[in-house]
Order: C-alpha cells, then sequence, then structure tokens
C-alpha cells in the first residue's frame, strides 16, 4: 500500500511543469494586460486636448473598466468553471484586440468608451481566468509563492504603464499609445496557449482529461494548524489536491453563487474589499494630501507609488513564507491590521512619517493581495467552488474600488482638504477589516 501510494505521489507530481516558468509567463501576462488598463491616465489631459473631452467624460475612460468588473466577474467564473481557465482567458484576447482596434480606427469619444469597455473585459479576465489558471497548472508545494508573485501584475503593470506611456504618445501618437500594450498581449498570449499547460501534455491537448489519482505531495499549507486532518480523514479537502486540474466539463454545473452565500465566505469577501477601499483611497489621495503640503508633484508621485515599488519584494516574499510555515491567516491578518494605520500616516501625515507609512503598507500591508488567493483557495474548500468563487472575489474587489473613490470625498469635505478626517476613515475601516479577519474561519 506504501508502495502503491508512493507511485501515486509521485505521478500527481510528475504532471507539474517548471513552476517558476508557468508564473512568470502568467505575470508578465497580467502585466501587459494592467499596463493596457492603465494607460489612460497619465495621458488624459493630452487625450482631453486631442478629443475635446471635459473632465467628466475623460474620467469614465477609466471608471468605465470598473464598472466592466462589477458586471463581468462571475459570469467569467461560471465561464472558468464550465470550459476551464487558461481556454477562457485566450478567448478575452481576442476582445481586447478587437477592442483596441476599434478605438484607433473611430476615434470619437463615443467608440473610445467602447474600446475601454472591451479592453475592460480582458481585465477581468485575468483577474478571474488568469488566477484560476495560475492555481491550475503551479504545483501546490510552490502556490503560495506563485501567488505572492501573481499578486503584483496590477502594481507592476501600472508602473510601467505611467512611466513609457508618455513617451510611447509623444512619439507616435494617439494610434501606437492605444495599441502599444495590446500587441504585447497578444504576443504573451502565445507564450501562455504553449508554456502553461502540465507535463508532457500537448499544448492543444485537453487538460482536464489529466485526472488525479492519489495524493499529492503534501503541501507546505498543510501544516498550517487550521488543516490538519487526521492521518485516516478524507482527502477530499486537501489544500495540496485544490485546482490541480482544469475546471472544466467534470465540475461544470457544481458550484452556484448561492453556494458560497455563506457567513465565512462572505465575511473574507468584505475583509478583500475594506483592503481596496482603503487601497484606492490611498493611491488617489495620498499624492494630493503631500501636494497640500507643498511638496512637488514628482516627491509626491514618488511616495504615494513607493508601497507598489516596495511590493515587488516583499509579495513573493510574503507567499514564500506562506510555503515554508504554512501560516495563511496570520500573515493575512497582519496584513489587515497593518493597511489603515500606514494609509492614515500617507494621508494625513508628513515627512518622515510620510515614509513610515509607505514602508508599513508596502512590507507589511502588501501581504493582503500577496496571499489572499491561498488564503482563499483554503477558505473554499474544494476545487469546484473556485472560478466561480474568484469571480465572487472580483465583483467584492471592484466594489472596493467604486466605494474609495466614491466615499472618500464625503470625508475630504467641501473644500477637499480634510485629510485629516480621510485618515482616520481608512484607518477606522482598516482596523474593521482586521477585526473581521480574527473571527472569519480559514478551513
Amino acid at each position: 500500500m506504501a508502495s502503491d501510494a508512493s507511485q501515486m505521489q509521485a505521478a500527481g507530481q510528475s504532471r507539474y511543469g517548471n513552476w517558476i516558468v508557468i508564473t512568470g509567463i502568467m505575470l508578465l501576462f497580467g502585466i501587459s494586460v494592467a499596463a493596457t488598463q492603465f494607460k489612460v491616465p497619465v495621458i488624459m489631459t493630452s487625450l482631453m486636448d486631442q478629443f475635446g473631452m471635459d473632465a467628466g467624460a475623460a474620467s469614465w475612460l477609466m471608471s468605465i473598466v470598473t464598472l466592466v468588473g462589477v458586471i463581468a466577474a462571475l459570469p467569467f467564473g461560471s465561464l472558468a468553471q464550465r470550459y476551464g481557465g487558461k481556454r477562457v482567458l485566450l478567448a478575452a484576447v481576442v476582445v481586447l484586440a478587437v477592442g483596441s482596434l476599434l478605438g484607433v480606427i473611430f476615434p470619437v469619444v463615443p467608440m473610445l468608451l467602447v474600446s475601454r469597455a472591451l479592453e475592460g473585459v480582458m481585465v477581468v479576465a485575468v483577474g478571474v481566468c488568469g488566477s484560476v489558471t495560475l492555481q491550475t497548472y503551479v504545483n501546490p508545494a510552490h502556490i503560495g509563492t506563485a501567488n505572492g508573485a501573481w499578486a503584483l501584475w496590477v502594481s507592476v503593470g501600472q508602473i510601467i504603464s505611467g512611466v513609457t506611456m508618455p513617451s510611447f504618445f509623444s512619439l507616435g501618437g494617439f494610434a501606437v499609445a492605444w495599441l502599444f500594450y495590446t500587441l504585447c498581449t497578444v504576443v504573451i498570449a502565445f507564450a501562455v496557449w504553449r508554456f502553461v499547460r502540465y507535463r508532457n501534455v500537448p499544448a492543444s491537448e485537453p487538460a482536464q482529461q489529466l485526472e488525479l489519482h492519489g495524493r499529492d505531495r503534501v503541501s507546505p499549507l498543510q501544516a498550517d494548524d487550521e488543516l490538519a486532518q487526521p492521518a485516516n480523514a478524507p482527502e477530499t479537502n486537501s489544500s495540496s489536491q485544490l485546482l490541480v486540474s482544469e475546471l472544466s466539463e467534470d465540475t461544470a454545473g457544481t458550484t452556484r453563487i448561492t453556494d458560497l452565500l455563506k457567513p465565512r465566505y462572505l465575511m473574507y469577501l468584505f475583509t478583500f474589499m475594506i483592503f481596496n477601499i482603503v487601497m484606492i483611497s490611498l493611491v488617489t489621495y495620498s499624492p494630493v494630501s503631500m501636494q497640500f503640503q507643498g511638496m512637488d508633484q514628482t516627491l509626491s508621485g514618488f511616495i504615494s507609488t513607493l508601497p507598489m515599488l516596495i511590493s515587488i519584494f516583499s509579495c513573493p516574499l510574503a507567499g514564500a513564507l506562506v510555503d515554508r510555515t504554512g501560516k495563511v491567516k496570520p500573515i493575512y491578518l497582519t496584513g489587515m491590521f497593518f493597511i489603515g494605520p500606514s494609509a492614515m500616516l500617507m494621508i494625513m501625515g508628513s515627512s518622515p512619517l510620510l515614509f513610515v507609512g509607505a514602508v508599513l503598507f508596502g512590507v507589511v500591508g502588501m501581504a493582503v493581495p500577496a496571499v489572499c488567493l491561498t488564503a482563499y483557495r483554503i477558505l473554499l474548500g474544494t476545487p469546484e467552488r473556485l472560478a466561480v468563487g474568484i469571480g465572487l472575489l472580483l465583483v467584492l474587489q471592484s466594489v472596493g474600488q467604486f466605494l474609495g473613490t466614491f466615499l472618500a470625498p464625503i470625508f475630504l469635505g467641501p473644500a477637499g482638504d480634510n485629510f485629516f478626517a480621510l485618515g482616520v476613515y481608512v484607518c477606522i475601516i482598516g482596523l474593521v477589516g482586521a477585526v473581521v479577519t480574527i473571527f472569519t474561519k480559514f478551513k
């Protein structure tokens, strides 16, 4: 029996390709999509001049992407469950290409909004199906580190787009700026198709034909006290067995959204929504607060993006810490406790407190998105729930981002300069999220 178990364990492990290669390709793919999403803010004034838009109309070039996220995240979760995350992800690349081309071929404001809406479909597809794809093809023993690296796709894409887009616009004009990162995404999509798969399986062969027999190698996640099981316990909820094959025909229709409307799921989703409220409030209004204090745009922009720059190192390290220790909830909880106070320092503080807040948010607070998927994967318990579950997670993320931009002006007051009230607000809701995390069962 022991020999058979060892053989089955080896067979399960042999299916996985190089997790570093798979994670790297998926991260590059996500970064190119995020760069497409954030191509607008840094050239928004140029677009307003070229197309005769006022500030309200121009803001919709970003807002419509968030709106698409709220609407499309759950449908994408269902599609990923039925057809497999990788297939749906690659199909969405066609939507992205069509959307970007429409904006260039018909350069008028209504068509630009349509273009951005279709690009928003791709953003949602990466958030949902990209995450599902990563969980599917990465060895569970390394999934914490992989998820930590994957958490960087938005922030790195935003930084790259912000740095490069003005040059693209000035050198090549609107068409080059509008299409460049879409073309990058199309190219990287071929790498996803070719290399993100199980070992020794042709890229065209349905991944769900590979069925798991027996237990994979024990993942470090199983060391978590909350995941410990008796030796003779059923293995269906083992964290090492989650998403080891495509969520496709064999799991179609097994999970409905109502299955996830339970307290432990809703409490976790609430905490992630809180993180996004704090995060978007910080990114949007901390540079404004610094400029009100007399700081120039260059320095205020650097400090406000410092947490994202630090997260390039801290997120993979947080994921690796999960793989090594198996402790998911303590790392997630620590991040939740620090997001509020550190965001408050960045919004209402002055130097050197600004730097203290930025470092704390980047090093500790960014652990939340770094271990978010790993924690959610364990919380859901079975792979059948993950595709729809991630769709619901992205809905709450979009709602959090919307609330972050909607509620902050209320606290800023009519003059838009009450940064003390805004700082206290983000600190309190961040701590509320931490308290809810304490009572959330990660099982």
